[in-house]
Protein backbone atom coordinates (compact mmCIF):
# COMPACT_ATOMS: atom_id res chain seq x y z
CA UNK A 1 0.00 0.00 0.00
CA UNK A 2 1.08 3.43 -0.60
CA UNK A 3 2.13 6.34 1.89
CA UNK A 4 2.96 9.81 1.07
CA UNK A 5 6.14 11.47 2.63
CA UNK A 6 5.03 12.21 6.25
CA UNK A 7 4.47 8.15 5.86
CA UNK A 8 -0.01 8.51 6.12
CA UNK A 9 -2.15 7.05 3.54
CA UNK A 10 -3.84 9.13 0.96
CA UNK A 11 -7.16 10.00 2.40
CA UNK A 12 -10.67 9.91 0.82
CA UNK A 13 -10.27 13.30 -0.54
CA UNK A 14 -7.39 13.03 -1.85
CA UNK A 15 -8.50 9.73 -3.73
CA UNK A 16 -11.60 11.16 -4.94
CA UNK A 17 -9.78 13.99 -6.41
CA UNK A 18 -7.86 11.31 -8.02
CA UNK A 19 -10.71 9.55 -9.64
CA UNK A 20 -12.56 12.40 -10.64
CA UNK A 21 -10.24 15.08 -11.70
CA UNK A 22 -6.70 13.49 -12.15
CA UNK A 23 -7.48 10.50 -13.78
CA UNK A 24 -9.56 12.14 -16.86
CA UNK A 25 -6.97 14.34 -17.32
CA UNK A 26 -3.95 12.12 -18.20
CA UNK A 27 -6.02 10.08 -20.20
CA UNK A 28 -6.96 13.31 -21.95
CA UNK A 29 -3.29 13.84 -22.11
CA UNK A 30 -2.24 10.85 -22.99
CA UNK A 31 -4.45 11.23 -26.22
CA UNK A 32 -3.06 14.40 -27.04
CA UNK A 33 0.40 13.11 -26.60
CA UNK A 34 -0.68 10.60 -29.17
CA UNK A 35 -1.99 12.69 -31.41
CA UNK A 36 1.47 15.07 -31.19
CA UNK A 37 3.48 11.52 -31.51
CA UNK A 38 1.68 10.98 -34.78
CA UNK A 39 2.20 14.06 -36.49
CA UNK A 40 5.59 13.89 -35.64
CA UNK A 41 6.34 10.54 -36.49
CA UNK A 42 7.74 11.03 -40.18
CA UNK A 43 10.49 13.36 -38.27
CA UNK A 44 11.32 10.90 -35.84
CA UNK A 45 11.42 8.14 -37.69
CA UNK A 46 13.78 9.53 -39.61
CA UNK A 47 15.84 10.91 -36.26
CA UNK A 48 15.57 7.06 -34.56
CA UNK A 49 13.43 8.60 -31.73
CA UNK A 50 10.54 7.22 -32.37
CA UNK A 51 10.01 4.79 -29.44
CA UNK A 52 11.27 7.85 -26.88
CA UNK A 53 9.11 10.36 -28.19
CA UNK A 54 6.00 7.27 -28.08
CA UNK A 55 7.49 6.62 -24.26
CA UNK A 56 7.26 10.07 -23.21
CA UNK A 57 4.12 12.08 -24.75
CA UNK A 58 1.99 8.27 -24.40
CA UNK A 59 2.87 5.26 -22.50
CA UNK A 60 4.07 7.31 -19.44
CA UNK A 61 1.11 9.29 -18.81
CA UNK A 62 -1.02 5.78 -19.66
CA UNK A 63 1.16 4.46 -16.66
CA UNK A 64 0.55 7.31 -14.33
CA UNK A 65 -3.08 6.96 -15.51
CA UNK A 66 -3.69 3.00 -15.19
CA UNK A 67 -1.14 1.93 -13.03
CA UNK A 68 -0.42 3.78 -9.65
CA UNK A 69 -2.09 3.14 -6.40
CA UNK A 70 -5.57 5.40 -6.45
CA UNK A 71 -4.53 8.79 -4.79
CA UNK A 72 -1.36 8.27 -5.34
CA UNK A 73 -0.77 12.05 -7.08
CA UNK A 74 3.02 12.00 -7.03
CA UNK A 75 5.48 13.05 -9.89
CA UNK A 76 6.47 9.89 -10.67
CA UNK A 77 8.83 10.95 -13.72
CA UNK A 78 12.32 9.46 -13.51
CA UNK A 79 14.85 12.82 -14.63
Amino acid sequence: MWVNSAGLLPTGGEKFADAIAVRPMTLFASGVGLAAWVVTLPFTLFSGEAGNAGKAWVLDSLEYTFVRPLGDIRDNRQD
